[in-house]
């Protein structure tokens, strides 16, 4: 007999559904709308990617869970999985508005299964003043930064530049192991990656980084006198780009 209240791993027979949990306008997103995301202001389930998902290896790079109750399917959670399994990211969270034991049974799960595989940290972006963020407290989440989402209008054309970067190599990776430690402050540090294993684990990809680059994704590095004082990665996406930088304190004003 299934339980009334219980959170399981997405399946196929889950769609249907999600399908009505989806059209109902209490259903809202939990987690904050991320890049490229929120190019389209579409907050709505996609579930022709959650199909993907549900059919997807359980122990693979993205795992889905669905909150299941007497009314039905009332929230789902996608969780990816970066590089090695050592960082997990809350991917997107949605939930029936109000109702807090529902992001809290998800929030709970993710948590139960990353530990079990020998996650280390476990991600979760929720928008500013979010209602949910003493939920994600109670489960054990805690606040340890904040970010902006800038956008830039269309460029006529490159800027002129003296100092050039270069495509990363195989071998930055202690280089920029130490541009991190020096740019970023310590309580960033304490919750991201205080070892170089776990720095090289906050990559995006499943595995660690090599000079074989993710599609649509691109990292340059610009030297100085004394090893790696910049790092960039272009991330792409339609006809948009996506920015991520770290800049030694000593080269900001460059």
């Amino acid at each position: 007999m299934t339980a009334k209240r219980a959170v399981r791993s997405l399946k196929p027979t889950h769609l249907v559904a999600l399908r009505a949990f989806d059209s109902r306008p209490s259903c809202v997103q939990v987690t904050a709308p991320s890049w490229p995301r929120s190019t389209d202001a579409d907050a709505r389930l996609s579930l022709w990617s959650l199909l993907s998902h549900s059919v997807a290896h359980q122990a693979g790079r993205r795992r889905a869970w669905v909150y299941v109750d007497e009314g039905g399917v009332n929230g789902v959670l996608v969780g990816r999985v970066r590089s090695h399994g050592l960082v997990w990211d809350v991917r997107h969270l949605w939930a029936d508005n109000g109702r807090e034991e529902v992001v809290a049974a998800l929030l709970q799960r993710i948590c139960d299964d990353a530990l079990q595989r020998g996650a280390r940290r476990i991600f979760l972006e929720l928008p500013r003043d979010a209602p949910h963020l003493v939920v994600a407290r109670r489960v054990g989440f805690q606040q340890y930064t904040e970010a902006a989402l800038l956008v830039h209008p269309p460029l006529d054309g490159p800027s002129p530049s003296s100092w050039r970067p270069r495509p990363r190599a195989r071998g930055d990776e202690q280089a920029l192991f130490q541009l991190y430690t020096a740019a970023v402050p310590a309580p960033a540090r304490a919750a991201e990656a205080m070892t170089l294993e776990e720095w090289a684990a906050l990559h995006k990809g499943v595995r660690r980084w090599s000079p074989r680059q993710l599609a649509g994704r691109r990292q340059f590095v610009w030297d100085g006198p004394e090893g790696a004082v910049a790092w960039l990665e272009v991330a792409e996406s339609g006809r948009s780009q996506h920015l991520e930088w770290l800049v030694h304190p000593a080269y900001e004003r460059r």
